[in-house]
């Protein structure tokens, strides 16, 4: 959060728009600095916080640490982002997939859903697969396929990988269960059983 906001600042910096960022009038820099009384909506404590308790102290380190941004090149927080598109460390990316979308369903129509959702293991896919159909069903290894496909963001290529297969033979088998599924009752019940548990 502490670089986003740095980098935001500095924008019009880089940009060479004005030569500091207390400059630029249409920033929160100043108010968040106690230069000007800050618009009503404006929550400055939000980003003060991450640089101390005291509101004085607070303010000194965070324009401390964006002078310190225009020493250096400062690169764009959001490239380190994951591409779930939500913005923090890993272990923030994990707590938020786990608290706010573990008990949400799945609307694969949005794609951006389906990224943050937490993504299971293909082995685990695999296992649940075997575990309905049995290890020696031809089906299984498809099932898992096709559910890897559809469940999760997985790529083609790193699918083909975890069975061994070409990501046009991933993608072959996936055309072909989706059509097996559809008249398949057996199948059908599989996919949502095990749906249900990932």
């Amino acid at each position: 959060m502490q670089e986003l906001s740095r980098y935001i600042h500095l924008n019009p910096v880089i940009a060479g728009i004005v030569p500091a960022p207390e400059r630029y009038p249409w920033s929160s820099y100043r108010d968040l600095l106690g230069l000007r009384e800050p618009p009503r909506w404006l929550q400055a404590t939000f980003i003060l916080r991450f640089f101390g308790g005291h509101p004085d102290a607070a303010r000194k380190r965070f324009a401390d640490f964006v002078v310190e941004g225009m020493k250096q090149a400062v690169q764009d927080p959001t490239l380190k982002a994951d591409p779930s598109s939500i913005l923090g460390s890993e272990g923030f990316v994990a707590r938020i997939k786990r608290t706010c979308l573990a008990d949400k369903a799945v609307d694969f129509e949005v794609p951006d859903l389906r990224r943050l959702k937490l993504r299971p293991k293909l082995r685990r896919i695999q296992s649940e697969a075997e575990k309905m159909l049995g290890p020696k069903n031809r089906f299984s290894r498809n099932l898992a396929i096709f559910l890897s496909h559809k469940c999760t963001d997985f790529t083609l290529k790193e699918i083909g990988d975890h069975f061994g297969l070409s990501a046009s033979s991933i993608s072959q088998i996936c055309s072909r269960m989706k059509t097996d599924v559809s008249w398949n009752g057996v199948l059908a019940m599989a996919v949502d059983e095990i749906e249900s548990k990932l």
